[in-house]
């Protein structure tokens, strides 16, 4: 059978969960790429989930840090990897944690019969939805720098060019206690306004996409072509929640293809800037809606993964 699902995994923690999610979805016509952060041990992850025939484990690994350059960089690395390969069919981008809603076979089917659709979310920039940051235009013009902070590593430092606004004020302290190396570089910053790259849209997207190979090839032909996209996006937060989308939705025939995601992600609940981790009673819910494929987040020893399980052998049984 021709390849039609390269599934792309990021992963840092849990083996076993990582092995349970392969199994899951291992059926014919699917292959595994998995990313294991340059901080882990890959060791741990080969001797539970052997590299094989269906099983590549990605050689460019990134030490990847939240809201940072470093995740856009894995994702095409990986993306790198698949063209390499000479791969066909849809790169679906999961984490560890995520779990499907429906058989490998029934994704594998869904993606067969939309060889030219792209599934990402997309969000106009001001988003009437983000109560911060303008809208999320702050992340456009502020440069913001992670702070390296050993107790904190999520904590960021926001320079508003030509601002003295409290945000900005509390930057370049954070700047002066943690990151001096880029103090004279933050300073000559925020003299100058950001420029937005030409070509990019001004939107938001959704990290966790299934993108057909036309729009794998597009997004790294467009990245090689243009350094300048990198050099913003190095110094823009969390750059994996704009970069992709706003290269696809720059040319009318990428823009022509998106879909909404089939992932179910809820953002209500989590803590400190993460998703929810699902239970037993919002599988119960989501696992009814058409229009999902995934969710996230799961805990590794999670009843909720059970639950899918039986639901979906279920689902087999009745066909």
């Amino acid at each position: 059978m021709k390849r039609i699902v390269n599934y792309i995994i990021l992963v840092h923690k849990n083996p076993k969960q990582v092995k349970r999610l392969v199994g899951r979805l291992a059926v014919e016509g699917v292959h595994f790429y998995l990313h294991v952060d340059q901080n882990c041990r890959i060791e741990d992850f080969t001797s539970i989930v052997p590299e094989s025939d269906s099983v590549t484990y990605i050689k460019n690994r990134v030490e990847s840090t939240w809201g940072d350059i470093s995740i856009v960089d894995a994702v095409l690395n990986c993306f790198r990897e698949i063209e390499t390969d000479g791969q066909t069919g849809h790169c679906v981008l999961l984490s560890g944690q995520d779990y499907p809603l429906r058989s490998g076979e029934e994704i594998r089917d869904f993606l067969a019969s939309h060889p030219e659709n792209n599934f990402i979310n997309i969000y106009p920039i001001p988003d009437p939805k983000k109560k911060s940051e303008g809208g999320g235009r702050e992340r456009l013009i502020s440069y913001t720098f992670d702070c390296r902070n050993p107790k904190d590593n999520r904590m960021k430092a926001k320079i508003q060019p030509r601002s003295m606004k409290p945000k900005t004020v509390l930057g370049f302290c954070r700047l002066m206690r943690y990151r001096r190396d880029v103090l004279p570089f933050a300073c000559r910053a925020w003299l100058h306004r950001r420029e937005y790259p030409e070509g990019l849209s001004e939107c938001f997207n959704e990290m966790w996409m299934m993108l057909n190979m036309d729009a794998v090839k597009y997004l790294l032909e467009a990245w090689d072509e243009h350094p300048e996209y990198r050099d913003y996006y190095r110094y823009t937060h969390v750059p994996d929640e704009t970069a992709f989308g706003a290269i696809l939705m720059g040319n009318e025939k990428m823009r022509e293809s998106i879909r909404p995601m089939l992932h179910y992600v809820c953002w209500e609940g989590g803590d400190n800037g993460s998703p929810k981790t699902l239970d037993v009673e919002d599988v119960r819910t989501i696992i009814k809606k058409e229009d999902v494929l995934f969710a996230r987040k799961f805990d590794e020893d999670s009843p909720a993964l059970d639950y899918i399980d039986d639901e979906i052998e279920a689902g087999r049984e009745d066909c």
